[in-house]
């Protein structure tokens, strides 16, 4: 499998909520951070974090590139009341994930100092 393919298949591992699976991507001492909030976790924490956040989450995978030694994704994360967009930098040791880098931004309207100053996408 390509590291493309090992993160689609992961991805959809969390959109199907296959918790058990989660764990079975990356390496025992692999390390998930999330510098919006400063949290480093490990593997169970982050497995735990997905398996006990509320509500039912659908994930779209919208890009996929390398960044040098690094896979990166694109993805929207939804539920019924939050939209978030996250950028993941994957490293991989052989075909496991040895370290996760991860920054969520939610989906809002534009502040309205500027809501009416530029095109938006969906103009």
């Amino acid at each position: 499998m390509t590291k493309e393919e090992i993160i689609c298949t992961y991805w959809s591992d969390i959109d199907k909520q296959n918790w058990n699976n989660l764990a079975t991507y990356f390496t025992a001492e692999a390390t998930i951070s999330w510098p919006n909030t400063t949290e480093l976790l490990t593997v169970d924490d982050f497995v735990n974090v997905n398996r006990y956040y509320p509500g039912n989450w659908t994930i779209e995978v919208l890009r996929l590139f390398s960044c040098g030694d690094n896979h990166c994704s694109i993805t929207r994360v939804s539920s019924q009341s939050a939209s978030y967009h996250a950028l993941s930098f994957f490293s991989f040791q052989t075909n496991l994930i040895s370290n996760l880098e991860e920054y969520w931004s939610e989906d809002a309207p534009p502040p309205s100092w500027r809501a009416n100053k530029y095109l938006r996408k969906d103009d």
